[in-house]
């Protein structure tokens, strides 16, 4: 089943979730499409992408899932902007995860792992470690294989591919 990806500690002073997304989406609106603020489009979208996320954690049932489908649109929309960015791809998955989307979440990684050659072999690993934790073992394993290819003497990534044969009932 589905288990609990999201971990961390509130801050001490507590941030006012609603007028912090109010301020972020303006911040997105007034930079629009002017390169002169991209990197700033670029920030607040990433962090209202993780705001997102992480009030769909304080909630339950339907609406943690309609939040993190909310969570998902912006992390796709923050990488059409920026498609290799490490936080933004899990993050995204994560959100695809909890908000039911298996299909998409899968489809996600198997993106990654056909687009190897402009990926990272830890950005691969690390995609399919996650993928090894929500039991999405075919996922996983191409991740894994598409990590190995590229540096076939990681030995942590090596056991997790080996994990993957595993709990996909390929020991051999």
């Amino acid at each position: 089943g589905l288990f609990k990806l999201r971990t961390g500690t509130r801050p001490a002073v507590p941030i006012d979730d609603a007028r912090t997304t109010e301020y972020l989406r303006k911040t997105i609106d007034a930079a629009g499409d002017d390169t002169t603020f991209v990197d700033i489009k670029k920030g607040a979208m990433l962090a209202l992408a993780g705001l997102t996320a992480a009030n769909a954690a304080s909630l339950e049932g339907e609406a943690a899932k309609a939040k993190d489908t909310e969570a998902a649109g912006l992390f796709r929309q923050y990488l059409a902007m920026e498609p290799k960015d490490p936080v933004a791809t899990g993050g995204l998955g994560e959100a695809l995860l909890l908000s039911g989307d298996t299909a998409a979440y899968d489809a996600h990684y198997r993106a990654i792992a056909a687009d190897a050659e402009n990926y990272t072999d830890v950005q691969l690993f690390r995609a399919c470690t996650e993928a090894v934790r929500a039991e999405r073992n075919d996922v996983a394993t191409a991740l894994c294989e598409a990590g190995v290819a590229k540096n076939p003497y990681y030995r942590d990534g090596l056991y997790v591919l080996a994990t993957a044969y595993y709990t996909s009932n390929q020991a051999e």
